[in-house]
């Protein structure tokens, strides 16, 4: 199953399949190839050459390129949610990496207000809150304190 290979290999095949055996005709493929001749990657990409590619990558600094694609889309900053009710995003939540200059956060509820009480209270339970309204208060503004989001 494709899910189960490793990401390279995952990577290989859709490569092979969107760039190789076919003309890059849709709007995605051409996105994914004006974005890397932007980057300087034309020749790589005359040649459908996925390993130069991938040597590029991994000799970019990453707070330099991501700089360098904030710039050539022409963006101040990107804007990222935060699912405080999902079990795996919720540590991060409440103690949050440094954030880079260009990045806001905001707080997804998607849960809350959908009305997936069992997330909520998963949630809830994991972080030492009670099961309540007010519990779901508190876990919240943890949350903006720690986060500071934008919305």
């Amino acid at each position: 199953d494709f899910y189960r290979l490793p990401q390279r290999e995952q990577s290989d095949l859709v490569w092979h399949g969107l760039f190789i055996k076919a003309s890059p005709i849709s709007e995605h493929c051409r996105g994914v190839l004006t974005t890397l001749a932007a980057l300087g990657l034309r020749e790589e990409v005359a040649a459908r050459d996925l390993e130069a590619i991938r040597r590029w990558y991994a000799g970019q600094n990453p707070d330099m390129f991501n700089e360098k694609m904030m710039r050539l889309a022409r963006l101040r900053y990107v804007v990222t949610s935060h699912d405080v009710f999902d079990a795996q995003e919720t540590s991060s939540c409440l103690s949050p990496p440094a954030a880079a200059h260009r990045y806001r956060g905001m707080l997804a509820l998607d849960k809350l207000f959908e009305g997936d009480w069992s997330a909520v209270c998963q949630v809830l339970t994991q972080v030492g809150e009670p099961r309540t309204l007010r519990g779901v208060a508190q876990l919240l503004g943890r949350c903006v304190a720690a986060l500071q989001p934008m919305f």
